[in-house]
């Protein structure tokens, strides 16, 4: 429920070029999330929405509520084993991504980190992605950074399975 408050707020925000707080802020999300309204009502009571936002927003409040009620639950890969530690094939492409990361950064003389992050590494390494649009869909890096450096992490990737 509180991803498709999230998402409708967020939405609503773009349309009115309002920041999304200005639309109603995250303790009142939270505070609808828990309480699952079902009536314009009960937004008021319940989640104790302000008026104007209840009339406003109200409808769309309650069909994100609605739509999150209903939408199956997310799964969630596991990338650990019961250890807390990554996966060890996980683990081999992450230390692999980071060599060449440092070559890579030693060739254009900066910082391994300005070429990709650990945090962005280790997301690559995990998705492990099969070409550059999956690559780009992961969220992890750029359009720029998958142009640049998409054919080589994927050439990478591929030479490792």
């Amino acid at each position: 429920v509180l991803r498709e408050l999230y998402i409708f707020r967020d939405q609503q925000a773009s349309h009115e070029d309002r920041p999304p707080f200005k639309i109603f802020d995250n303790r009142a999300m939270i505070r609808v999330a828990s309480t699952q309204p079902n009536t314009q009502s009960e937004l008021d009571k319940k989640a104790r929405l302000a008026p104007s936002i209840v009339r406003r927003y109200g409808p769309d409040i309650l069909n994100a509520v609605n739509r999150g009620k209903n939408a199956p639950l997310p799964v969630f890969k596991r990338t650990r084993n019961s250890n807390g530690r990554p996966d060890p094939k996980v683990s081999t492409r992450y230390n692999a991504l980071r060599k060449w990361r440092t070559s890579r950064a030693h060739e254009r003389g900066v910082d391994p980190d300005v070429v990709l992050t650990n945090d962005q590494l280790m997301v690559i390494a995990r998705e492990r992605p099969g070409n550059l649009q999956e690559l780009a869909a992961i969220g992890a890096i750029g359009t720029w950074k998958v142009q640049e450096y998409g054919t080589d992490i994927l050439a990478l990737l591929d030479r490792m399975d």
